[in-house]
């Protein structure tokens, strides 16, 4: 009975995520937990992968794509629910601005949660579990944070780069290869652990 649970389509494509995305919060001021990130963004890759793969056949009735998209959607509604609770903190000194804390709660993560879900959706069908198929998983996560920042919202907090804030030996990086090529490096290696997986198949 917990297996068929853990293997639902319901886990993996809604709680399973959003729970993933909710922990990232750990890796960032003040926490620090960085290392965390070595078992949540891998175990976002694995879960696309493996969904892929069941989506032909065990949730052949559901949406193929549907499900890759709701993936990085709940896994970015989960991100940002906690990685922005902050906000409606600072929105409590005046009561002008109280008015805009259900947004902040609730609006900015069913919003900001669209660039995983489309950055998922992109390149979710085409994954594989080798190596190049790594390199793209990150190279997705972190173009997503570069529109995100750049483009719709301006919005470059919770780029993963900021999850080794803590660290300013590493942080001598970003005044050479600037800050989103040390945010797709800081990806690609807390990806690092499926290798042991797939270190075979390129």
């Amino acid at each position: 009975m917990i297996f068929s649970f853990l293997t639902s389509r319901f886990f993996l494509v809604f709680l399973f995520p959003f729970i993933l995305g909710i922990s990232t919060v750990f890796s960032f001021q003040p926490y620090n937990f960085s290392y965390i990130n070595f078992f949540i963004i891998p175990a976002l890759f694995l879960v696309t992968t493996y969904v892929q793969k069941k989506s032909k056949n065990i949730y052949r009735k559901k949406p193929y794509l549907l499900n890759i998209f709701l993936i990085g959607y709940f896994f970015g509604i989960g991100f940002f629910l906690t990685g922005t609770s902050w906000i409606s903190h600072s929105l409590t000194f005046d009561d002008n601005f109280k008015f805009l804390i259900p947004i902040s709660i609730v609006g900015f993560p069913l919003f900001l949660g669209l660039f995983f879900g489309l950055g998922n959706l992109i390149v979710g069908p085409f994954l594989k579990n080798n190596f190049i198929s790594i390199l793209i998983f990150a190279s997705s996560l972190a173009s997503m944070d570069f529109l995100r920042a750049k483009i719709f919202t301006g919005f470059p907090w919770n780029s993963w780069a900021y999850t080794w804030s803590w660290a300013p030996e590493i942080l001598q990086l970003l005044p050479i290869i600037g800050f989103f090529s040390f945010n797709l490096i800081c990806i690609a290696v807390y990806c690092s652990p499926l290798l042991l997986f797939f270190k075979n198949k390129f």
